[in-house]
């Protein structure tokens, strides 16, 4: 696991009140509509 993900799972934990709220939907949207493609 590299740095970045242990730090978002970390701050996702810490703030679980706040992550709780969202639904698996809300979280699956803003997946969709953002643009995933890599620079090579």
């Amino acid at each position: 696991m590299n740095q970045d993900r242990s730090s978002n799972l970390s701050i996702i934990y810490i703030e679980r009140d706040l992550s709780n709220e969202l639904s698996n939907e809300q979280i699956l949207y803003k997946f969709a509509v953002l643009n995933r493609r890599l620079q090579l």
